[in-house]
Order: structure tokens, then C-alpha cells, then sequence
């Protein structure tokens, strides 16, 4: 005799496709956070790696190299090069090859990298991450600027400022800090899914850990 074969009966699977749909409720949101917070972390990388590597091409090219807001195109070029209004939209390294404290064209000039911050926002798209830059006493409090052009100098000075061409050299009054964001995020989560760059008085940057305890490291409430 033949042993009975049963199947899943019609409750069974039921019961089956309804523990599968409220897992998948639970697990969704969870999801969709660690994907802002890890497309947050990578764009603040990509923003510190900017920096550094500004600072190299300056001392090996003996140039003054400006890192400063942007429109990138599809085929990575920048233009409307330091215009606060690109703000979030890209950054734009370049050296300013005639020294003229200006950029001119690529042919007196010599752009060196690019970084899309959020992509197609001029047709329209919604920014997935908001960015807001900030200067920092030395007693760790700060505040949000207009400072978006950043100077590189060939002797390792650092140096911002709100626009280009305005003075001879640029100081560092003290440190900046940018503050990359989900933009879907609210007040409960916003910390969460964020990261952190810190630009020291030489223009060194870096990413805060995320149990980095620093005054300066710390999501604004």
C-alpha cells in the first residue's frame, strides 16, 4: 500500500502567506533606514575623500585648489562652478592654474574631480540627502555659513570663504563642519541617518564615527 501523501492545506498556507506579509512590514522599514544611513555614510566619504585629495593636488601642482559647489552634468563636468545655490547639488575641485583667484574655463584652468551630492535635482527630482554646512568655534559651538569656497594653498594653508576673487588669501577662522542627511528623515531618526565631516584649520577632513562622542561630531538637535 501506497504511504498517504498530505500537502499544506488551504489554512496552512494561509497562515503561511500572512507570517510572510508581517515580516516583510517589519523588515521594510528597517530597509529602507540602513539604506539611508549607508547612502549618507558614502556621501560624506566622497566629500572627505574631495578634500583630501584637493589638499595633495595642491602641494603637487604648486596651485591654489578650490573645492566649491557645483552642477554636475551626466558626463561628470562641473558647471555654474561656486554658486551657492548648487550647494546640494555638487562639489567641484579645480586649480586655478592662471591664479587670477577665479575659474575661468578649462582651458586656463585645470578641473581636477567632481562629486554629485544629489543627482537631477534641475529636473526636478527630489534630494535624497540634504547637506548643511556649518563653522565651529574653537569652544565647539556652530553655526550654518555661506563659507562654500574652500582654498588649498601649495604651502599647506587652508583657507574659505563666501566667494571667490574677494581677497588675496583666504584664512581659516576656525573649523567647518558638514552635516549630510537623509531628507526623508524626521526629527526621531534624523540623527540616526546622518554622518559627519569635520575640516580641522589645514583643511584636513574626516568622517565621524558614529560613537564618536566629540562636541563638533554630534547630530544638531
Amino acid at each position: 500500500m501506497m504511504p498517504d501523501s498530505k500537502g499544506f492545506t488551504f489554512i496552512e498556507m494561509l497562515l503561511v502567506l500572512v507570517l510572510s506579509a508581517v515580516a516583510a512590514a517589519i523588515a521594510l522599514p528597517n530597509l529602507g533606514g540602513w539604506r539611508a544611513k549607508a547612502r549618507a555614510a558614502n556621501q560624506a566619504q566622497q566629500l572627505a575623500n574631495l578634500l583630501q585629495y584637493a589638499r595633495g593636488e595642491a602641494a603637487r601642482l604648486n596651485l591654489t585648489v578650490y573645492v566649491c559647489p557645483a552642477q554636475i552634468r551626466v558626463d561628470g563636468r562641473a558647471q555654474g562652478h561656486c554658486r551657492a545655490e548648487n550647494r546640494a547639488q555638487g562639489l567641484t575641485a579645480f586649480a586655478d592654474a592662471n591664479q587670477n583667484r577665479l575659474y575661468d574655463d578649462d582651458t586656463r584652468d585645470l578641473s581636477l574631480r567632481t562629486v554629485i551630492l544629489n543627482a537631477n535635482l534641475t529636473q526636478g527630482e527630489a534630494p535624497k540627502n540634504t547637506y548643511r554646512y556649518q563653522s565651529c568655534s574653537a569652544g565647539g559651538s556652530c553655526a550654518d555659513t555661506d563659507d562654500l569656497v574652500w582654498a588649498y594653498y601649495p604651502d599647506g594653508a587652508f583657507g574659505y570663504g563666501s566667494r571667490m576673487g574677494a581677497q588675496a588669501r583666504m584664512a581659516a577662522a576656525g573649523r567647518l563642519r558638514v552635516i549630510v542627511s537623509d531628507a526623508r528623515a524626521d526629527g526621531s531618526d534624523a540623527a540616526a541617518r546622518s554622518a559627519v565631516v569635520v575640516i580641522d584649520a589645514g583643511g584636513r577632513a574626516e568622517v565621524c564615527a558614529k560613537n564618536d562622542e566629540r562636541a563638533i561630531c554630534r547630530h544638531p538637535d
